[in-house]
């Protein structure tokens, strides 16, 4: 087994930075990965991931008031705002995976929509996997009495 202790990591681009909120380790051993402690602060979100990824999933992941505007580090010409949280839970194999998941995107603006005079966008995603199979119940919403 390999085991891989991550004491510090951040990236940054511009004012937009990710970076580790405490320890976290990363075993690899039988073509799998065992994933321990795993917490992001990116702005003034958190992304947790905490399981085994491998062929058989045990794996869950949290996002809080993670802010949109951080895709930027990734695309520095994609200027979003608004936040995204979420939770997806997966067991499984990892070519059938099953378990569930809910996002929430949180006053959604994009340069398209603010050229089209849109109002902030709110949508909601929620789901389950299983047999192959995904579903999908979800609710998208844009300005008063939305």
């Amino acid at each position: 087994a390999t085991r891989i202790e991550l004491q510090r990591f951040s990236a940054a681009r511009g004012g937009d930075r990710v970076a580790l909120t405490g320890p976290a380790s990363v075993t690899i051993a039988d073509g799998a990965a065992v994933i321990d402690g795993l917490s992001l602060a990116a702005g003034t979100g958190r992304v947790t991931v905490q399981g085994r990824a491998g062929q058989t999933l045990d794996l869950k992941i949290g996002i809080r008031a993670l802010p949109l505007a951080l895709a930027r580090i990734a695309s520095p010409g994609l200027a979003l705002s608004g936040t995204l949280d979420g939770d997806a839970d997966l067991h499984g194999s990892a070519e059938r995976p099953e378990g569930r998941y809910a996002l929430t995107v949180s006053r959604l603006v994009a340069p398209e929509t603010r050229k089209a005079g849109l109002p902030p966008i709110d949508a909601k995603a929620s789901g389950t996997l299983g047999d192959g199979s995904a579903s999908l119940d979800g609710r998208v919403s844009a300005g008063r009495g939305a």
